[in-house]
């Protein structure tokens, strides 16, 4: 199994990220099933219905980049980051459903985000994820991210 990493750069490559993002959330939902007043308050929040109408100008350049990792041509994850100040960026939507889980795809994805932001000049990360997330709390710790405030 090779992967590869791409940047989202057409309609199509928005609606698969999109497609991921919406999948990530009916995923959160099961996970946080016991707190659904936090979802509906991370989600309206974010407004995450106009992200997902918005995913080329928000995470599309120069705000920012989206990435998606594939295997025999099949998008197998998704994530992007976006401009924070002229020094930092947020890391956001990174997912790989379940069914590809495993495989190593998420480092790839994440590893690929952090390189290319650094190709833009920013010299900070930033990110969040929920306490019941383990797998991407894991994996971000073994790339060097440390906790900070939300």
């Amino acid at each position: 199994m090779t992967a590869t990493l791409r940047l989202a750069t057409t309609d199509d490559d928005f609606r698969s990220m999109g497609s991921l993002i919406a999948e990530y959330v009916v995923w959160q939902r099961e996970r946080y099933a016991d707190q659904d007043w936090l979802l509906r308050e991370v989600h309206d929040e974010q407004s995450l219905d106009a992200e997902l109408q918005a995913l080329p100008s928000r995470y599309g350049p120069p705000a920012g980049r989206a990435l998606l990792v594939e295997v025999d041509g099949e998008v197998r994850g998704a994530g992007a980051w976006r401009r924070l100040d002229e020094h930092t960026c947020e890391m956001k939507r990174v997912f790989v459903p379940t069914r590809f889980q495993g495989q190593g795809l998420g480092r790839v994805l994440c590893q690929g985000l952090v390189d290319s932001a650094r190709e833009a000049g920013y010299r900070e990360i930033k990110l969040d994820t929920g306490l019941r997330m383990t797998e991407a709390a894991a994996l971000y710790r073994a790339m060097g991210f440390r906790p900070c405030a939300p």
